[in-house]
């Protein structure tokens, strides 16, 4: 006998929607008890594979059978699914943030809020997209680090944002050399080497594997760092966080992806709740 189940990928005012998938395979939910009178909703949602995208767009028209207006309502995905795929990579491949884009648009929301989102070209995609930006997540007290560390160019505006915000802790700049051929990472380089006895914080938006903090914590530590920190706000840790050990001291992220509370490791590890 088939049985509701809850999602709790998907949150409609914090409760999270049930659902069931029939024996040929088709998708169906049941939204949670809505308290009050209103015609509006605030709904989370924590997006990992394509059946969550499905709840999604069958949440918002069950919502709208109930009654709920979304054009005044808001959607918020801490994680962008498919930000990193903000344009067509090869022949015969979809761009897959426009086609996302394109999803979320036809659902109407009046606000779409995010964090951090990776490519600039979602703003330019989805409506009505309101992106906050990391230094807003993670307020850093200037005593807490001597350096914020850049990883590569195209986390110059967030690192500078979070030395602002910190009180003008100075920025140290680092970059990646790679292979011609095949685009691996070669060689990690700190063009400003002022680390010596200083608490280095790294910032960037995504950590995955780690390899590219583990090789720059090494070099930073190599010049006299004397604490290597790590701050991303959506930590995705497919290899979990035990690469990182030994390398990283500690290890800040916040809750974007919904993250198995079991993700443990041995380093300090503090996750953010936004």
């Amino acid at each position: 006998m088939l049985e509701f189940k809850e999602n709790k990928s998907i949150l409609v005012d914090g409760k999270p929607i049930t659902f069931i998938t029939f024996s040929g395979g088709e998708e169906q939910i049941r939204l949670p008890l809505l308290e009050g009178e209103k015609n509006w909703v605030e709904i989370e949602a924590f997006i990992k594979n394509s059946v969550d995208l499905v709840h999604l767009m069958l949440t918002v028209n069950a919502l709208k059978y109930e009654g709920i207006e979304i054009c005044n309502s808001t959607l918020k995905l801490p994680y962008l699914p498919y930000a990193r795929q903000d344009r067509v990579c090869a022949g015969a491949e979809a761009f897959s943030l426009e086609v996302f884009a394109e999803v979320i648009n036809s659902m109407g929301f009046k606000t779409v809020i995010t964090f951090d989102v990776h490519s600039k070209v979602a703003e330019e995609l989805i409506n009505n997209l309101v992106n906050v930006l990391p230094h807003e997540l993670f307020v850093v007290e200037k005593d807490w680090f001597d350096r914020i560390v850049c990883p590569d160019e195209g986390a110059v505006q967030r690192t500078e944002g979070f030395c602002r915000a910190a009180g003008d802790i100075p920025m140290v700049h680092a970059g990646k050399k790679r292979d011609p051929k095949t685009g691996h990472i070669i060689e990690t380089v700190l063009y400003n080497t002022d680390v010596d006895g200083k608490k280095c914080l790294i910032v960037d938006d995504i950590c995955d594997g780690g390899r590219t903090f583990i090789e720059l914590a090494k070099v930073l530590k190599h010049y006299g760092a004397t604490k290597v920190s790590l701050y991303v706000t959506h930590g995705i840790f497919s290899k979990g966080l035990e690469p990182l050990e030994g390398f990283i001291d500690e290890v800040f992220f916040t809750n974007s992806l919904n993250q198995d509370p079991s993700l443990k490791g041995s380093s300090s590890i503090l996750q953010i709740k936004v």
